[in-house]
Protein backbone atom coordinates (compact mmCIF):
# COMPACT_ATOMS: atom_id res chain seq x y z
CA UNK A 1 0.00 0.00 0.00
CA UNK A 2 1.11 3.26 -0.85
CA UNK A 3 0.65 6.03 1.70
CA UNK A 4 1.17 9.59 1.15
CA UNK A 5 0.96 11.69 4.50
CA UNK A 6 0.84 14.96 5.21
CA UNK A 7 1.17 16.26 8.93
CA UNK A 8 0.95 19.64 10.36
CA UNK A 9 3.52 18.52 12.98
CA UNK A 10 7.10 16.12 12.21
CA UNK A 11 10.92 16.32 12.67
CA UNK A 12 12.50 18.72 11.35
CA UNK A 13 16.47 19.18 11.04
CA UNK A 14 16.58 21.85 12.86
CA UNK A 15 13.33 21.05 15.82
CA UNK A 16 14.26 17.30 16.20
CA UNK A 17 11.43 17.44 18.94
CA UNK A 18 8.54 18.93 17.27
CA UNK A 19 5.64 16.18 16.12
CA UNK A 20 7.55 12.98 17.88
CA UNK A 21 4.13 10.97 18.06
CA UNK A 22 3.30 11.25 14.80
CA UNK A 23 6.80 10.52 13.66
CA UNK A 24 6.40 7.47 15.70
CA UNK A 25 3.16 6.27 14.06
CA UNK A 26 4.89 6.93 10.53
CA UNK A 27 8.02 5.20 11.30
CA UNK A 28 6.04 1.71 12.17
CA UNK A 29 3.57 2.76 9.25
CA UNK A 30 6.62 2.87 6.83
CA UNK A 31 7.68 -0.28 7.98
CA UNK A 32 4.57 -2.24 6.32
CA UNK A 33 3.96 0.77 3.86
CA UNK A 34 5.55 3.11 1.10
CA UNK A 35 4.88 5.89 2.80
CA UNK A 36 6.24 9.81 2.03
CA UNK A 37 5.39 12.89 4.52
CA UNK A 38 4.47 16.46 3.42
CA UNK A 39 4.66 18.11 6.66
CA UNK A 40 5.06 22.20 5.87
CA UNK A 41 6.98 24.88 7.84
CA UNK A 42 4.86 27.03 9.18
CA UNK A 43 6.63 30.38 8.22
CA UNK A 44 6.66 34.42 8.56
CA UNK A 45 9.61 36.53 7.42
CA UNK A 46 11.08 38.91 9.85
CA UNK A 47 10.18 41.38 11.66
CA UNK A 48 6.36 39.46 11.47
CA UNK A 49 8.33 36.11 13.99
CA UNK A 50 11.69 36.98 15.43
CA UNK A 51 14.89 35.51 14.37
CA UNK A 52 14.80 32.60 16.90
CA UNK A 53 11.32 31.23 15.85
CA UNK A 54 12.34 31.73 12.24
CA UNK A 55 15.52 29.12 12.50
CA UNK A 56 13.46 26.77 14.48
CA UNK A 57 10.66 26.27 11.73
CA UNK A 58 13.35 26.50 8.81
CA UNK A 59 13.67 23.27 7.26
CA UNK A 60 14.89 22.14 3.49
CA UNK A 61 12.21 21.61 0.86
CA UNK A 62 13.68 18.13 1.03
CA UNK A 63 14.87 15.70 3.67
CA UNK A 64 15.21 12.21 5.10
CA UNK A 65 14.57 11.70 8.58
CA UNK A 66 15.58 7.90 9.82
CA UNK A 67 14.60 7.02 6.76
CA UNK A 68 11.55 8.69 5.98
CA UNK A 69 10.89 10.91 2.84
CA UNK A 70 9.93 14.61 3.98
CA UNK A 71 8.86 17.13 1.39
CA UNK A 72 8.68 20.44 3.56
CA UNK A 73 7.25 23.23 1.49
CA UNK A 74 6.97 26.59 3.50
CA UNK A 75 3.65 28.02 3.90
CA UNK A 76 3.09 31.31 5.08
CA UNK A 77 1.01 30.52 8.33
CA UNK A 78 2.67 30.75 11.10
CA UNK A 79 1.61 28.78 14.61
CA UNK A 80 1.47 31.72 16.47
CA UNK A 81 -1.85 32.46 14.59
CA UNK A 82 -3.59 29.74 15.64
CA UNK A 83 -6.17 31.32 18.11
CA UNK A 84 -7.77 32.84 14.86
CA UNK A 85 -7.90 29.50 12.90
CA UNK A 86 -11.00 28.84 14.27
CA UNK A 87 -12.54 32.23 13.71
CA UNK A 88 -11.54 32.45 10.21
CA UNK A 89 -11.11 28.84 8.84
CA UNK A 90 -11.51 29.77 5.07
CA UNK A 91 -8.54 32.50 5.10
CA UNK A 92 -6.54 30.21 6.64
CA UNK A 93 -7.10 27.49 4.95
CA UNK A 94 -6.37 29.20 1.66
CA UNK A 95 -3.33 30.96 2.87
CA UNK A 96 -1.75 27.30 3.97
CA UNK A 97 -2.74 25.99 0.61
CA UNK A 98 -1.10 28.79 -1.23
CA UNK A 99 2.08 26.44 -1.72
CA UNK A 100 1.12 23.05 0.52
CA UNK A 101 -1.64 22.10 -2.16
CA UNK A 102 0.66 22.42 -5.39
CA UNK A 103 2.93 20.09 -3.32
CA UNK A 104 -0.01 17.58 -2.41
CA UNK A 105 -1.50 17.32 -5.95
CA UNK A 106 2.11 17.71 -7.68
CA UNK A 107 3.32 14.40 -5.28
CA UNK A 108 -0.34 12.54 -6.07
CA UNK A 109 0.39 12.85 -9.58
CA UNK A 110 3.98 11.71 -9.87
CA UNK A 111 2.96 7.81 -8.49
CA UNK A 112 -0.15 5.92 -8.11
CA UNK A 113 -0.55 6.19 -4.31
CA UNK A 114 -3.45 4.26 -2.82
CA UNK A 115 -4.42 6.59 0.35
CA UNK A 116 -3.65 10.04 1.56
CA UNK A 117 -3.66 10.17 5.09
CA UNK A 118 -3.61 13.55 6.94
CA UNK A 119 -3.80 14.47 10.61
CA UNK A 120 -3.29 17.71 13.01
CA UNK A 121 -5.06 20.82 12.29
CA UNK A 122 -8.10 22.54 10.58
CA UNK A 123 -5.46 23.61 8.01
CA UNK A 124 -4.34 20.05 6.84
CA UNK A 125 -7.94 19.09 6.98
CA UNK A 126 -9.12 21.75 4.50
CA UNK A 127 -6.80 19.93 1.94
CA UNK A 128 -9.39 17.20 1.29
CA UNK A 129 -11.92 18.68 -0.86
CA UNK A 130 -8.94 19.02 -3.27
CA UNK A 131 -7.42 16.19 -3.00
CA UNK A 132 -11.06 14.76 -3.23
CA UNK A 133 -11.99 17.06 -6.32
CA UNK A 134 -8.83 15.46 -8.31
CA UNK A 135 -8.77 12.21 -6.88
CA UNK A 136 -11.93 11.06 -6.78
CA UNK A 137 -11.19 6.91 -6.08
CA UNK A 138 -8.17 8.25 -3.74
CA UNK A 139 -9.27 7.07 -0.02
CA UNK A 140 -9.11 9.32 2.59
CA UNK A 141 -8.55 9.34 6.16
CA UNK A 142 -7.78 12.08 8.60
CA UNK A 143 -7.07 11.61 12.22
CA UNK A 144 -8.37 14.80 15.05
CA UNK A 145 -5.59 14.46 17.73
CA UNK A 146 -6.91 17.64 19.12
CA UNK A 147 -10.21 17.94 21.90
CA UNK A 148 -10.62 21.69 21.40
CA UNK A 149 -12.48 21.30 18.13
CA UNK A 150 -15.16 20.34 20.50
CA UNK A 151 -15.47 23.92 22.16
CA UNK A 152 -14.12 26.20 18.96
CA UNK A 153 -17.03 24.65 17.06
CA UNK A 154 -19.25 25.37 19.85
CA UNK A 155 -18.11 28.93 19.63
CA UNK A 156 -17.62 29.68 16.54
CA UNK A 157 -20.16 28.86 13.60
CA UNK A 158 -18.16 29.10 11.02
CA UNK A 159 -15.38 26.83 12.17
CA UNK A 160 -18.35 24.11 12.79
CA UNK A 161 -19.69 24.53 9.11
CA UNK A 162 -16.01 24.33 7.84
CA UNK A 163 -15.30 21.08 10.06
CA UNK A 164 -18.37 19.52 8.83
CA UNK A 165 -18.20 20.00 5.01
CA UNK A 166 -14.13 19.06 4.99
CA UNK A 167 -15.53 15.61 6.94
CA UNK A 168 -17.90 14.85 3.81
CA UNK A 169 -14.58 14.03 1.80
CA UNK A 170 -13.59 11.80 4.16
CA UNK A 171 -13.62 7.93 3.42
CA UNK A 172 -12.89 7.72 7.60
CA UNK A 173 -11.82 10.23 10.12
CA UNK A 174 -9.94 8.16 13.13
CA UNK A 175 -10.25 10.22 16.92
CA UNK A 176 -7.96 8.96 19.61
CA UNK A 177 -10.18 8.12 22.21
CA UNK A 178 -13.83 7.45 23.07
CA UNK A 179 -14.16 10.46 25.17
CA UNK A 180 -12.60 13.00 22.76
CA UNK A 181 -15.14 10.94 19.91
CA UNK A 182 -17.74 11.78 21.84
CA UNK A 183 -17.22 15.26 22.89
CA UNK A 184 -16.67 17.07 19.48
CA UNK A 185 -19.71 14.30 18.34
CA UNK A 186 -21.68 16.89 20.49
CA UNK A 187 -20.78 20.02 18.31
CA UNK A 188 -20.14 18.51 14.90
CA UNK A 189 -22.28 16.50 13.06
CA UNK A 190 -20.34 12.78 12.79
CA UNK A 191 -21.33 10.05 10.05
CA UNK A 192 -20.31 6.36 10.51
CA UNK A 193 -17.13 7.05 8.84
CA UNK A 194 -15.92 7.75 12.56
CA UNK A 195 -13.87 5.20 14.62
CA UNK A 196 -11.48 4.90 17.34
CA UNK A 197 -7.67 4.18 17.37
CA UNK A 198 -5.50 4.84 20.51
CA UNK A 199 -2.36 6.18 20.43
CA UNK A 200 0.91 4.07 20.89
CA UNK A 201 3.88 4.42 22.67
CA UNK A 202 7.63 2.77 21.35
CA UNK A 203 8.19 0.18 24.10
CA UNK A 204 11.91 -0.80 23.25
CA UNK A 205 12.60 2.79 24.25
CA UNK A 206 11.47 2.38 27.82
CA UNK A 207 14.30 0.90 30.68
CA UNK A 208 11.87 -0.45 33.09
CA UNK A 209 14.60 -0.84 35.70
CA UNK A 210 11.98 1.60 38.51
CA UNK A 211 13.14 4.09 40.59
CA UNK A 212 15.21 4.06 43.71
CA UNK A 213 14.97 7.58 45.48
CA UNK A 214 15.75 8.48 48.93
CA UNK A 215 12.67 10.75 48.76
CA UNK A 216 9.71 10.33 47.09
CA UNK A 217 10.30 11.62 43.45
CA UNK A 218 6.92 13.50 41.56
CA UNK A 219 7.15 14.19 37.86
CA UNK A 220 5.06 15.96 34.95
CA UNK A 221 5.58 16.20 31.27
CA UNK A 222 3.53 18.43 29.17
CA UNK A 223 3.31 21.73 27.96
CA UNK A 224 3.46 24.78 30.75
CA UNK A 225 -0.33 26.30 30.20
CA UNK A 226 -3.37 26.32 32.37
CA UNK A 227 -5.16 23.36 31.34
CA UNK A 228 -2.20 20.75 31.86
CA UNK A 229 -3.39 21.23 35.92
CA UNK A 230 0.19 22.33 37.19
CA UNK A 231 -1.22 24.85 39.21
CA UNK A 232 -3.81 22.44 41.53
CA UNK A 233 -0.50 20.27 41.16
CA UNK A 234 1.10 22.42 42.93
CA UNK A 235 -1.11 23.60 45.37
CA UNK A 236 -1.84 20.35 46.25
CA UNK A 237 2.22 19.11 46.85
CA UNK A 238 2.51 22.64 49.18
CA UNK A 239 -0.31 21.49 51.81
CA UNK A 240 1.48 18.01 51.92
CA UNK A 241 4.62 19.59 52.34
CA UNK A 242 3.06 21.53 55.11
CA UNK A 243 2.61 18.06 56.71
CA UNK A 244 5.50 17.31 56.71
CA UNK A 245 5.96 15.34 53.57
CA UNK A 246 8.95 15.07 51.53
CA UNK A 247 9.36 14.84 47.96
CA UNK A 248 11.05 15.90 44.67
CA UNK A 249 8.94 16.65 41.99
CA UNK A 250 10.34 17.61 38.12
CA UNK A 251 8.65 19.21 35.53
CA UNK A 252 9.39 18.77 32.46
CA UNK A 253 8.24 21.13 29.50
CA UNK A 254 8.06 24.70 28.29
CA UNK A 255 5.53 27.40 27.54
CA UNK A 256 3.92 30.82 27.71
CA UNK A 257 3.39 30.15 31.84
CA UNK A 258 6.19 28.77 32.77
CA UNK A 259 7.96 31.77 34.79
CA UNK A 260 4.34 32.33 36.07
CA UNK A 261 4.43 28.05 37.57
CA UNK A 262 7.74 28.72 38.67
CA UNK A 263 6.78 32.16 40.59
CA UNK A 264 3.40 30.08 42.20
CA UNK A 265 6.09 27.68 42.83
CA UNK A 266 8.31 29.95 45.21
CA UNK A 267 5.16 31.96 46.11
CA UNK A 268 4.13 28.46 47.77
CA UNK A 269 7.26 27.33 49.57
CA UNK A 270 8.34 24.52 47.45
CA UNK A 271 11.50 26.30 46.10
CA UNK A 272 13.45 23.11 47.27
CA UNK A 273 11.15 20.54 45.86
CA UNK A 274 10.36 21.83 42.62
CA UNK A 275 12.87 21.79 39.48
CA UNK A 276 11.40 22.92 36.65
CA UNK A 277 14.08 20.97 33.60
CA UNK A 278 12.37 22.65 30.54
CA UNK A 279 12.33 20.75 26.98
CA UNK A 280 14.38 17.57 27.20
CA UNK A 281 15.10 15.23 23.64
CA UNK A 282 12.62 12.10 24.15
CA UNK A 283 14.95 10.08 25.84
CA UNK A 284 15.70 11.97 28.46
CA UNK A 285 12.21 12.13 29.35
CA UNK A 286 11.76 8.44 29.60
CA UNK A 287 14.48 8.67 31.61
CA UNK A 288 13.56 11.24 34.34
CA UNK A 289 10.26 9.36 34.14
CA UNK A 290 11.77 5.63 34.50
CA UNK A 291 13.73 7.58 37.98
CA UNK A 292 10.09 8.87 39.40
CA UNK A 293 7.90 7.61 41.63
CA UNK A 294 4.49 8.64 41.13
CA UNK A 295 3.18 10.38 37.31
CA UNK A 296 0.91 13.01 37.60
CA UNK A 297 -0.42 14.85 34.89
CA UNK A 298 -4.15 16.09 36.29
CA UNK A 299 -4.96 17.75 32.72
CA UNK A 300 -8.58 18.79 30.63
CA UNK A 301 -9.38 19.05 27.27
CA UNK A 302 -7.06 15.87 27.16
CA UNK A 303 -7.59 14.01 24.10
CA UNK A 304 -5.62 10.93 24.76
CA UNK A 305 -2.05 11.42 26.16
CA UNK A 306 0.79 9.21 24.99
CA UNK A 307 2.96 10.11 27.71
CA UNK A 308 0.83 8.51 30.34
CA UNK A 309 1.11 4.90 28.58
CA UNK A 310 4.91 5.78 28.72
CA UNK A 311 5.15 6.06 32.78
CA UNK A 312 2.85 3.11 33.04
CA UNK A 313 5.07 1.21 30.73
CA UNK A 314 7.56 2.12 33.22
CA UNK A 315 5.75 1.22 36.02
CA UNK A 316 4.52 4.14 37.52
CA UNK A 317 1.89 5.01 38.92
CA UNK A 318 -0.31 7.68 36.87
CA UNK A 319 -2.76 10.16 38.13
CA UNK A 320 -5.02 11.59 35.24
CA UNK A 321 -8.31 13.62 35.36
CA UNK A 322 -11.47 11.62 35.25
CA UNK A 323 -13.62 11.79 31.44
CA UNK A 324 -10.72 12.54 29.80
CA UNK A 325 -9.26 10.81 27.43
CA UNK A 326 -7.21 8.58 29.58
CA UNK A 327 -9.93 7.48 31.04
CA UNK A 328 -10.61 5.41 28.08
CA UNK A 329 -7.49 3.22 29.58
CA UNK A 330 -6.86 3.62 32.97
CA UNK A 331 -9.03 2.26 35.49
CA UNK A 332 -9.28 4.42 39.30
CA UNK A 333 -7.86 2.63 41.43
CA UNK A 334 -6.18 -0.47 39.70
CA UNK A 335 -3.68 0.29 36.84
CA UNK A 336 -3.37 4.18 38.16
CA UNK A 337 -5.89 7.19 39.47
CA UNK A 338 -8.51 9.71 38.08
CA UNK A 339 -9.47 12.97 40.16
CA UNK A 340 -12.09 15.40 38.81
CA UNK A 341 -11.16 18.04 37.00
CA UNK A 342 -10.02 20.88 38.62
CA UNK A 343 -10.41 19.48 41.97
CA UNK A 344 -6.98 20.29 44.03
CA UNK A 345 -8.14 18.87 47.15
CA UNK A 346 -9.24 15.23 45.82
CA UNK A 347 -5.63 15.42 44.31
CA UNK A 348 -3.76 16.05 46.95
CA UNK A 349 -6.13 13.21 49.02
CA UNK A 350 -4.87 10.73 46.09
CA UNK A 351 -1.38 11.74 46.17
CA UNK A 352 -0.83 11.51 50.00
CA UNK A 353 -2.31 7.96 49.40
CA UNK A 354 0.64 7.41 46.98
CA UNK A 355 3.20 8.90 48.76
CA UNK A 356 2.73 7.08 52.05
CA UNK A 357 1.65 3.77 50.75
CA UNK A 358 4.54 1.86 49.05
CA UNK A 359 2.35 -1.34 48.35
CA UNK A 360 -0.22 0.77 46.78
CA UNK A 361 2.95 2.36 44.28
CA UNK A 362 4.01 -0.81 43.40
CA UNK A 363 0.69 -2.86 42.96
CA UNK A 364 -0.79 0.45 40.46
CA UNK A 365 2.66 0.16 38.59
CA UNK A 366 2.51 -3.06 38.20
CA UNK A 367 -0.99 -3.07 36.84
CA UNK A 368 -0.18 0.17 34.61
CA UNK A 369 2.80 -1.78 33.00
CA UNK A 370 0.77 -4.51 31.76
CA UNK A 371 -2.03 -2.33 30.47
CA UNK A 372 0.55 0.05 28.31
CA UNK A 373 2.11 -3.42 26.99
CA UNK A 374 -1.38 -3.61 24.47
CA UNK A 375 -0.54 0.05 23.11
CA UNK A 376 2.66 -0.15 21.08
CA UNK A 377 2.85 2.40 17.96
CA UNK A 378 3.59 -1.13 15.93
CA UNK A 379 -0.14 -1.84 16.36
CA UNK A 380 -1.55 1.11 16.01
CA UNK A 381 0.06 1.07 12.41
CA UNK A 382 -1.41 -2.32 11.44
CA UNK A 383 -4.54 -1.12 12.75
CA UNK A 384 -4.15 2.26 10.61
CA UNK A 385 -3.62 0.27 7.66
CA UNK A 386 -6.55 -2.17 8.35
CA UNK A 387 -8.82 0.89 8.71
CA UNK A 388 -7.62 2.62 5.61
CA UNK A 389 -8.06 -1.01 3.76
CA UNK A 390 -11.54 -1.15 4.57
CA UNK A 391 -12.65 2.25 3.26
Amino acid sequence: MRILVLAGGFPKPCEKTDGNYVFAQIKELSKIADVKVISPAMFLPYPFCNLRNMKRFSAPHEYQYDSIDVISPKTLTYYNTSQYWWRFPNFFSKLYMMTVKRCVLKELKSKDYDAFYCMGSVLELGMVDAVKSEFSDLKIVYTEHSSAVASNAAKFKQYRKFYESRLRSVDRVIFVSQRQKKLIGQNILLTDKSVVLHNGFYAENVDTTGADNERIKLISVGFLEERKGYRITLSALAKLKNKGIDFEYAVIGDGRQRHEFEQLSSQLGLGDNVKFLGRLPHKSVLEQINGSDIFVLPSWEESFGIVYLEAMSCGVPVIGTKNEGIADIVTDGDNGFLVEKKNSAELEAVLHKLMTDDVLRKSAGENGRKTAEKYTWEANAKRLVEIIGDC
